[in-house]
């Protein structure tokens, strides 16, 4: 709170019947009990947003491991592919060969 809010708040409560003093108190005990609450709300935010990070990377890593795999399972079915039509290619030409020889 600042000091302007303290000041108002204060200023409320006298204006609703409290005496000076008592308001002026009662207004300091209200700005620590709202910056104890705030810490403390701000304290468990900041802890369940650390937890969520944590549990976000490691799930990212997880994420990037399979992708990874994914990845090298593709680069394999494709070099036997290739290495599949290289050789028929390879038959085709040769049985051209073959017939065009004789």
């Amino acid at each position: 709170m600042s000091p302007s809010d303290l000041f108002l708040l204060r200023q409320g409560l006298v204006d609703a019947g409290m005496k000076q003093e008592v308001a002026e108190k009662v207004a300091i005990a209200m700005e620590g009990a709202m910056a104890l609450t705030l810490d403390q709300v701000l304290e468990k935010w900041s802890a369940k947003v650390e937890h969520d990070i944590a549990a976000l990377r490691t799930e990212l890593k997880h994420d990037i491991e399979v992708t990874r795999k994914d990845i090298e399972v593709t680069k394999r079915d494709m070099t036997i592919r290739l290495g599949l039509m290289l050789a028929g290619f390879a038959g085709l030409i040769l049985s051209g060969m073959k017939m065009f020889m004789l």
